[in-house]
């Protein structure tokens, strides 16, 4: 130990209040720590007369100032600051990827039952998933469902054969049938569009008539005294009622489980407008889809948009621009190209079948825009993003499990899943104290209402993925570097969503 004889007063008058915790404890400064400097040389040091008795030494710093004492001691022995907190923390979802597999369907056209590629669709052009994970498809005059196992069976309707009777199985008919739901139930309800009605089929097949004229044109009322002209899209919410895409009235119907019909929201003038009501205008919109909130989005085809209407019937634009064309991005930033078929995953994300540009896109709920998947040729490949390819994509479908469900011109039915989802990457910048023990490691947690904390740690490096998070939940993130001695003070907080 070097004292100089000058500072000798200074630091024994100190040594009378200055002391350590006698338990290490992360970075926790003396008792009675001074509240003015010591002034002293640089490079001179004092043994801790601490009267719990920790050990270690005060160096005096390039400020000519000595560290209170702590119970935090490098390698040397000698007590250290604790080093600083970490900064420019920031918090970023791990992009999914997304996988596309063919769940049933040969490729040739045909009216065949069968499992995977022994079954054969005629033309597919809407799905729905039920609870269980069997998906219902519209298909020329028939409804086909397909298991999870890939075991396609027809339930009602015949292919060759269109018409409007009720029946069950086989002895129902439809014209055309254009969009099909499911309630949780299991009831199943289409869109008969050439018949312009809305049907119901019970889990045991029976099939009836829920409301609509058979004549194409437009009115409110109940049962067949209601009119609607082509209703291509069909979503069922908690309490039975049906939404109804009516395209060529453009118009937003809602159909209750009475049979009784409104209109939610269209002027009936093939247009664009955002409003309430009838202050709104749509120019074909054909899919619909439901979120948690009773929202219903709308693919607004002829319009290149997707819709929200909430259940006051305000009417705004999420995503798209008046121009047929490709783009991701947010809000009018991004484009469509004859969006036909819309979803909602239970995150509140939308998908979109995005047909003539052969792509499934997603939608955020604040209209950011990205591609799923899809080379945006018009051909038949399974695959990983952009790998993968579609014919004129028009239904899809989202189930509890966030799998995605697509109706493909290429007659065919593709399944999409996803992996990476849970995962937040954190990245941060070093602490800036060089006087401080040496930083061994990093870690980085993320916490939120109702969900256990995780974390990530690392040995040095500044960034690491937090892992088992939940998807679409809002995190808050903190970083804490750690030495010898334990762990110090967290950072700064950040939030992060993981997909």
């Amino acid at each position: 130990m070097r004292v100089r004889t000058s500072n000798l007063l200074v630091i024994l008058g100190a040594s009378l209040w200055a002391g350590c915790n006698s338990t290490p404890q992360n970075s926790t400064p003396q008792v009675g720590a001074p509240t003015v400097p010591l002034l002293c040389t640089p490079g001179d040091s004092v043994a801790c007369a601490a009267p719990s008795g920790c050990a270690g030494t005060q160096v005096c710093n390039a400020s000519a100032t000595f560290h209170p004492c702590t119970c935090e001691t490098d390698a040397g022995g000698d007590a250290s600051p604790p080093p600083s907190v970490p900064s420019a923390v920031a918090a970023a979802a791990v992009p999914l990827v997304y996988n596309v597999m063919t769940l049933a369907g040969s490729g040739v056209r045909g009216q065949s039952d069968g499992t995977g590629s022994a079954a054969t669709f005629y033309f597919p052009t809407s799905l729905a998933v039920d609870a269980a994970g069997n998906v219902y498809v519209t298909d020329v005059n028939a409804i086909r469902k397909v298991t999870p196992a890939g075991v396609v069976t027809t339930v009602a309707g015949l292919f060759y054969e269109s018409g409007s009777a009720d029946g069950t199985g086989s002895t129902a008919r439809f014209n055309d049938p254009a969009g099909v739901a499911v309630d949780a139930a299991g009831d199943v309800y289409v869109a008969d569009k050439n018949n312009h009605r809305i049907r119901k089929m019970t889990v045991a097949g029976v099939v009836t008539t829920l409301a609509g004229s058979g004549t194409p044109a437009f009115a409110d009322g109940t049962g067949v005294a209601a009119s609607f002209s082509q209703p291509w899209g069909v979503a069922v919410d908690v309490d039975g009622s049906v939404y109804v895409g009516d395209t060529q009235n453009h118009r937003i119907r809602k159909v209750t489980p009475a049979g009784v019909v409104t209109t939610v929201a269209g002027s009936g003038t093939p247009a664009f407008a955002d409003g309430t009501g009838v202050a709104a205008s749509f120019y074909e919109p054909t899919s619909t889809a439901l979120d948690a909130a009773g929202n219903v989005y709308v693919a607004d085809r002829l319009n290149y948009r997707i819709r929200k209407v909430t259940p006051a019937g305000v009417v705004t634009t999420v995503a798209g621009a008046a121009i047929m064309a490709f783009a991701d991005g947010a809000g009018a930033a991004a484009s469509f190209n004859y969006p036909e078929g819309v979803a909602v995953a239970s995150t509140g994300n939308i998908f979109v079948a995005d047909t003539s540009n052969h792509r499934i896109r997603k939608v955020t709920p604040a209209g950011v825009v990205t591609t799923v998947a899809g080379s945006g040729m018009m051909a038949f490949a399974d695959g990983a993003g952009a790998a993968a390819s579609f014919n004129y994509p028009e239904g899809i479908a989202v189930d509890a499990a966030g799998n995605i469900y697509v109706c493909d011109r290429n007659l065919r039915i593709r399944k999409i899943t996803s992996a990476g989802g849970g995962k937040l990457a954190v990245t941060w910048s070093a602490p800036n104290n060089a006087e401080s023990s040496a930083i061994t490691g990093y870690e980085a947690a993320a916490s939120a209402a109702g969900q256990p904390t995780k974390s990530c740690t690392t040995s040095g490096a500044l960034s690491c993925t937090i892992t088992g998070l939940t998807s679409g939940i809002a995190y808050t993130v903190s970083v804490a570097a750690t030495t010898t001695a334990g762990r110090g003070a967290p950072s700064a907080t950040t939030a992060g969503t993981p997909n």
